[in-house]
């Protein structure tokens, strides 16, 4: 499996930048959910303590765990959202050319993906995006540098 990095071509540029731009919405939009359920249990419980439901070290203690398992969530979810704008400004995709071992095929929310592994590494990639591929063909999968998010994947006649 080979790794090498390309500059994005102006024919190529809309696609990566509409394929780039949906996956921001998609994960500011995951993020802004967990904010939003961490604020509705914040006001859950400060109804609580106004009308004394609760204590003040039960509340810190939840608080806690629910800042323990959110926090880390949305520091993902916006770190993501960061990485994929850096790679839309610096106009360059990681290209991974190999043989496909394995095709896996799973469907999320009316969504069709389809799952490479090559060498030991698993790559998803939606199917809208995908020429027909089968298993030991070469293929070219190009990717953020960064973000590590499939863009296409175009099978390379030899």
């Amino acid at each position: 499996m080979n790794k090498y990095i390309e500059i994005v071509e102006d024919k190529d540029k809309d696609m990566v930048i509409h394929r780039f731009k949906n996956k921001i919405k998609h994960y500011k939009y995951t993020g802004s959910a967990f904010i939003a359920a961490d604020a509705i249990v914040i006001v859950m419980l400060i109804i609580a303590y106004i009308a004394h439901a609760t204590n003040a070290m039960n509340i810190g203690i939840f608080l806690a765990v629910v800042g323990a398992f959110t926090i880390p969530m949305i520091m993902s979810r916006f770190n993501t959202v960061w990485q994929l704008g850096s790679d839309i400004d610096s106009k360059r995709v990681q290209v991974i050319c190999g043989r496909v071992d394995k095709i896996k095929t799973e469907v999320i929310r009316k969504r069709k993906y389809n799952i490479f592994f090559m060498e030991r590494n698993e790559i998803r990639i939606d199917d809208e995006y995908c020429e027909p591929i089968s298993v030991d063909d070469k293929v070219n999968i190009s990717r953020g540098i960064s973000s590590k998010i499939a863009i296409s994947a175009v099978k390379v006649t030899e």
